[in-house]
């Protein structure tokens, strides 16, 4: 098993019971229609057609099942890249996965949200360390992406494990200033395209 079907297999859903599922759906239907500020448990509890009692039983605040439904739609986007990087051969098609997975696509759905513009300037402890632990399993995940680089990339005086901290952090912190989705695509075109041309795989179009 290769370092990259070790780290994304780790990320996974099975440990979420199909309840559990249900409500984190139901809450992100929610939150795209309300906002989560405005959302609330009740509303929560009636699109899942559930009680507030067992709501509160499987979350019990608002802000848990944010932490929670972000979990979920990341764990679905590392299975989905997952199978788009074993479709794809190339770098550079991985390194658009990447892009359209875990950064276009969170920019579109934050944007989405009514309350896009102040939302991550409250986010809360609990949802502060799933985002922390969010990306720590994206360096990893480029860090095997990496890897068979090691060679060329000690040319530049650093490691797979540098680069991939520096891929992660960049185009994390691009969909958090972009204006708007055509201003982050420009953002991220140079940083792909200096990645590719460190390690010789640079498109000639």
């Amino acid at each position: 098993m290769s370092k990259f079907d070790k780290n994304t297999k780790n990320v996974k859903l099975s440990d979420m019971t199909k309840k559990q599922i249900l409500v984190l759906e139901a809450a992100i239907a929610v939150f795209s229609r309300y906002g989560v500020r405005k959302a609330t448990m009740g509303e929560i509890a009636q699109t899942a057609q559930i009680s507030r009692q067992t709501l509160y039983a499987i979350y019990p605040s608002k802000e848990d099942i944010f932490a929670n439904a972000l979990r979920l739609m990341t764990e679905r986007s590392f299975q989905d890249i997952h199978d788009e990087w074993e479709r794809s051969t190339s770098l550079d098609e991985k390194l658009n996965a990447y892009f359209d997975h875990f950064i276009i696509a969170y920019f579109r759905h934050i944007q989405a949200l009514p309350d896009a513009d102040d939302l991550l300037t409250g986010i809360d402890e609990i949802t502060a360390n799933f985002v922390k632990e969010i990306e720590g399993q994206k360096a990893v995940l480029l860090e095997g992406l990496f890897e068979p680089y090691r060679e060329q990339l000690l040319a530049f005086e650093t490691t797979p494990e540098n680069l991939a901290d520096f891929f992660q952090t960049s185009s994390s912190n691009f969909k958090n200033a972009a204006n708007d989705e055509p201003h982050l695509v420009r953002l991220l075109i140079p940083l792909k395209q200096s990645v590719l041309a460190m390690l010789g795989e640079a498109n000639p179009a």
